[in-house]
């Protein structure tokens, strides 16, 4: 490297890393910013356009949002990866890591990062300058200071002009790295989240530059003594200090005293204004930690947080600030790092989004039961010792046991031959698997009796008992986050309104952005569709004995989901439209605030309550029967009947869709019009024609 640069960056840097860290870890709240940074003055105004100004505007509230960030992107870990068809293969070991361990003389792999970060944060741009060996592989990352680096084109090229130690320095595209923030106004620069905070960063400033002044040059008594005679300068010095000696230190407090000479006393105190400014600053530093994405819980306002909404919390600001501040870091080190070695090689950063515990439990449940994981996988996972019985997984067959080899099939059951039908024995309890070359597989004379009308009965009646029991645990974990969803909306909407007051005729304006609300609830929804769909279809292959793996990547069940994601979105159409009509009614009828706020409290108490519930049973009876259909269409099965779920609230043609017995699988049910059961509150279930079975 130029040793002009590395000169100039070294003393910078060399004199802040070492407070910064010690300021970040041992005294984050009594050091101050002008032993890390040194300047003139109190420090500048924050500038449009100004990098120096910037730098000078990492103080305080600023410094507090930007340390959390970059803390947090800096202690999480970035690997290698290779790609292939079916998974990213991770790379232990590569001159990468090495690289990163120490990026260069001055920096460990901490500094690196959080300076990184910090950067990025503060003036929306970081320049690397890639010291290169003889291989042109990387031999150390240094930084550019971003106030003394100007990005610029000339004559169709990039150029990076630098000013640092007295010297004019010029580098081609190919030898900085240039991280950024996008800029819409300007391509070849970042954009710093300062921008957003301009405003509030100024007001703080100005209102620190007034306490201060308060404080020096117009500092104030405590008490003010006044009189109508005329009291020479000597005497009213007399008068001072013989009232200090008399009621002056902490023994003396609750004394009394008696005025001569017509002395009345008044005590001095703070101006409404200066009161005022107080609760001006706290409101622009929620501006500020807004601009930056991170929430002020986080920088230790911990007012309405609870054990039970922290990992919501958590889970918001991991999955909203930080995991796109790691794929922006990891995306740069891909293109402009790792690819110097291979550029089929890929960085990605541990995934910092806090696990969803129940449903991770759930899809753990799944995958054991079907055979995609192994006992000694989970407890690995959970750091505890393999057991023997912990090799190999479990099947359906009544969970026979796999081996190293591959499935232990029952006899009956040979290898490289597909089943062609399943036959039950309901009287016996057993089944028999016909195959395409069957002739070979029945034993001679066997036979089996057709089911008669009241065991079809109870096969029914026991197949729509397991089918509620699935559809009751499903709904129950959808409940708890549409929950969490409604109420997360339902504070956004009264925060508006007691921010906008009531003058609005367009009540759109009291709520949450439509669009972020769809993705909100589609990023839930839609995996825990998927997640019932699957054990839809897996658990009727097994409880049928159908034999065939269950292919959730078809088609058919891609467009399900399609289909599926318009009518999630109405979910919110519902809500916008019912809070907009009620809204603008309470308005016209000139209600009070508290009268509006409990319009939208009851709306949002019909959506976390019936509402709801009725969702959830939709989308989770739904899923688990298109499940069972599209397992019906993989294994051929020609026809399909309808088990009505019978009750008070049973839909009467949904009792002619069951008295309409076994139809061609992709024909609809004349009572419904449906192929599968989907409609609101239902709790229905599709199943293969049983008479099939028992022939």
């Amino acid at each position: 490297m130029l040793e002009g640069i590395k000169s100039d960056v070294a003393v910078v840097l060399n004199k802040t890393v070492g407070a910064f860290n010690r300021f970040i870890n041992y005294n984050r709240k009594g050091a101050s910013l002008l032993d890390i940074f040194p300047r003139m003055g109190y420090g500048e105004i924050l500038k449009p356009g100004s990098v120096q100004s910037m730098l000078d505007s990492f103080t305080g509230w600023v410094y507090d949002c930007v340390d959390v960030r970059s803390t947090k992107v800096a202690s999480t870990r970035q690997r290698v990866y290779k790609p292939t068809e079916y998974e990213e293969k991770l790379i232990k070991k590569h001159p990468f890591y090495d690289l990163m361990r120490r990026p260069n003389s001055y920096l460990s792999e901490y500094e690196f990062k959080y300076l990184l970060q910090a950067y990025l944060d503060i003036c929306g741009s970081a320049y690397i300058y890639v010291n290169r060996n003889n291989f042109n592989r990387p031999a150390a990352l240094e930084f550019l200071l971003p106030q003394n680096t100007n990005k610029i084109k000339r004559d169709g090229k990039t150029i990076y002009t630098y000013t640092g130690t007295g010297e004019y320095r010029e580098f081609t595209e190919d030898e900085i790295i240039h991280i950024k923030y996008p800029n819409p106004s300007n391509p070849l620069q970042g954009l710093s989240p300062m921008v957003a905070a301009r405003m509030p960063i100024n007001l703080i400033y100005y209102m620190e530059q007034y306490l201060l002044s308060l404080m020096t040059n117009r500092a104030r008594p405590d008490l003010l003594f006044t009189t109508e005679q005329d009291i020479s300068e000597a005497e009213a010095k007399r008068a001072s200090i013989a009232w200090r000696k008399a009621h002056g230190g902490i023994d003396k407090a609750g004394g009394t005293a008696f005025m001569g000479k017509g002395l009345k006393i008044q005590t001095v105190s703070l101006s409404p204004t200066d009161v005022q400014f107080l609760e001006s600053k706290k409101q622009a530093f929620k501006e500020i930690s807004a601009a930056y994405k991170v929430p002020v819980w986080k920088l230790g306002e911990t007012e309405g947080v609870n054990k039970s909404s922290s990992h919501e919390l958590e889970l918001s600001f991991q999955r909203d600030t930080i995991s796109p501040l790691l794929k922006i870091r990891d995306m740069y080190m891909t293109n402009e790092i790792i690819s110097l070695y291979d550029k089929s090689l890929i960085v990605k950063s541990d995934n910092v989004i806090p696990v969803d515990i129940e449903f991770e439990r759930q899809q753990e449940e799944m995958d054991f039961k079907h055979g995609a994981i192994e006992i000694n996988e989970i407890r690995k996972k959970r750091g505890r010792k393999p057991k023997p019985y912990g090799d190999g997984v479990y099947m359906p067959f009544n969970f026979v046991k796999v081996d190293g080899s591959g499935i232990v099939k029952p006899p009956s059951i040979a290898q490289g031959t597909q089943p062609k039908k399943i036959i039950y024995n309901y009287e016996t309890g057993n089944c028999e698997i016909e195959y395409w070359n069957h002739d070979d597989r029945l034993s001679e004379g066997e036979s089996l009796k057709a089911m008669p009308t009241n065991k079809f009965k109870e096969m029914k009646q026991k197949h729509l008992e397991m089918h509620l029991k699935r559809l009751g645990k499903n709904e129950k974990l959808m409940i708890s986050k549409l929950q969490t969803f409604f109420s997360k909306q339902e504070k956004q909407v009264l925060k508006n309104l007691r921010k906008l007051g009531k003058d609005y005729k367009d009540t759109e304006v009291y709520l949450p952005s439509q669009q972020i609300e769809n993705e909100e609830i589609l990023l839930f929804m839609i995996p825990l569709v998927t997640m019932y769909v699957v054990e839809g279809g897996e658990t009727l292959i097994e409880d049928f004995g159908l034999g065939i793996p269950f292919d959730g990547s078809s088609p058919y069940v891609k467009q399900f989901y399609k289909n599926r994601e318009k009518l999630i979105k109405d979910i919110n159409n519902t809500t916008f439209n019912k809070l907009k009509l009620s809204l603008n009614e309470g308005i016209n009828n000139g209600e009070t605030m508290k009268e509006l706020a409990g319009r939208v409290e009851t709306i949002f108490g019909e959506a976390k309550g019936p509402r709801a519930m009725k969702i959830a049973r939709t989308e989770s009876n739904t899923a688990l029967n298109y499940g069972h259909h599209e397992a019906m269409r993989q294994a051929n099965i020609e026809r399909h009947e309808w088990i009505a779920a019978h009750g008070p609230d049973m839909r009467d043609t949904h009792e002619m869709n069951e008295m309409e017995g076994c139809i061609p699988r992709e024909q609809a049910f004349g009572g419904t019009g449906e192929v599968s059961p989907g409609e609101p509150n239902c709790q229905c279930e599709e199943i293969p024609c049983l008479e099939d079975f028992g022939k």
